[in-house]
């Protein structure tokens, strides 16, 4: 019960930290002197949860498959859910746009750079960790992925395999804890990275470009409505009381620092509120946090959109198939941390003849987006773990 009340605790001090950000950006606007310090700051936080992020992704896939979790069975269920949700949502997010339509903008001279779409098998090779070393070091999540399981695999076959499983596990524990502690540091974190956007766009720039903000909100509602809910209640999860569990830290975590940065805590919030069986935690929550964009997916579709009308760019049905095709293909290539979508608006943007002007017109306001897509980012992970997890079960809240 203590548990459950600190944790409330937690998260009503990251809101609190965001109301003051917004508050004080409207009211003082960018404020010299605080500038550098609430930069160390952002950066300080981010560097936290990223020094989480490698050892759990790793060790938590390892672990799981040395413990006789990682059956060829369930990684099919879950690329196959990854997959077809994705690419029903970058469906929804285009037919929403095309449904509520895209104001008009005015645009400033901006100078596009050069992004070349990767091939399938430039796509393939990049998975592949040619230096072991330097993909834990540089942190790309596709390379450490195919690396924790190559581990997991030999080495349950392997004479050390209890050996080689108490080591994940310790190291697991070890910054699963640490995770924990970090999220203490969140409001800190949230108020360095929020108000400075703020400050910088002000409340004109920002009702500008609420007609997006509502595009997608409106794709993300349809997408929970109309796919979400159905896809748990068919999986036996109950996704009312889904929702209830984790709609408030999943707004939080958002926020926070994304759906990867924040994956240790988000593990042992679902170890502690739900039954799920910690085997299916620990092997599907590292391949959910890294590969499942469900909020980007709508939120590039939208982009795409946009972009083709600002810059006068008709999109043939092959460039729309190309698209809803290749979106969550390049989604998996994007950290889960905020901003890492706009990279990816850039290859879908190339491969169809949009400028690349369009990118730089939308750093102005992702921040916002990228909360607002991160949110069913990590709430669409969390549902696929608990489809995969539930059989005959039904979610329910154990941290009453």
């Amino acid at each position: 019960m203590h548990c459950h009340r600190t944790e409330v605790n937690m998260y009503r001090n990251i809101f609190i930290a965001i109301i003051f950000a917004v508050v004080i950006g409207l009211v003082f606007g960018d404020i010299t002197w605080i500038q550098y310090p609430l930069a160390e700051l952002s950066t300080m936080f981010t560097s936290l949860l990223k020094m989480c992020v490698v050892p759990l992704a790793f060790t938590s896939i390892a672990a799981a498959i040395l413990d006789k979790g990682g059956t060829a069975n369930m990684s099919t269920k879950i690329g196959t859910m990854i997959v077809g949700l994705s690419i029903i949502g970058a469906i929804i997010g285009m037919l929403v746009v095309w449904f509520i339509g895209v104001p008009s903008f005015t645009l400033v001279a901006t100078t596009a750079v050069e992004v070349k779409a990767p091939t399938i098998l430039a796509f393939i090779n990049s998975c592949i960790p040619t230096n072991v070393l330097q993909s834990l070091v540089t942190g790309n999540m596709l390379q450490i992925i195919v690396l924790s399981v190559i581990v997991g695999v030999i080495g349950r076959a392997s004479p050390f395999a209890e050996h080689i499983l108490h080591g994940m596990q310790v190291i697991q524990y070890i910054f699963l804890n640490a995770a924990k502690y970090v999220m203490w540091f969140a409001p800190v974190g949230v108020f360095s990275l929020l108000y400075p956007m703020v400050a910088k766009l002000g409340a004109g720039v920002l009702i500008s470009y609420v007609y997006m903000f509502g595009t997608l909100i409106v794709g993300m509602v349809l997408f929970t409505l109309v796919i979400s809910l159905p896809f748990m209640y068919y999986h036996k999860v109950d996704g009312v009381q889904f929702l209830k569990i984790f709609i408030l830290p999943d707004i939080a975590n958002a926020i926070a620092g994304g759906s990867t940065n924040t994956m240790g805590v988000r593990m042992d919030y679902m170890r502690e509120h739900t039954n799920i069986s910690h085997q299916v935690i620990d092997y599907v929550t590292p391949f959910v946090s890294v590969l499942m964009r469900l909020g980007s997916c709508i939120c590039v579709s939208i982009y795409t959109l946009y972009a083709a009308s600002i810059f006068g760019v008709t999109l043939s049905p092959w460039a729309i198939l190309v698209v809803i095709l290749l979106t969550p293909v390049v989604l998996t290539c994007a950290p889960g941390i905020i901003g890492g979508t706009l990279m990816d608006c850039a290859i879908v943007f190339a491969a169809v003849g949009i400028p690349l002007e369009a990118v730089t017109f939308l750093f102005a306001t992702d921040y916002v987006m990228d909360v607002l897509r991160t949110v069913l980012n990590v709430q669409g992970g969390e549902m696929v773990t608990a489809c995969i997890g539930a059989k005959n079960e039904t979610i329910h809240n154990t941290g009453a």
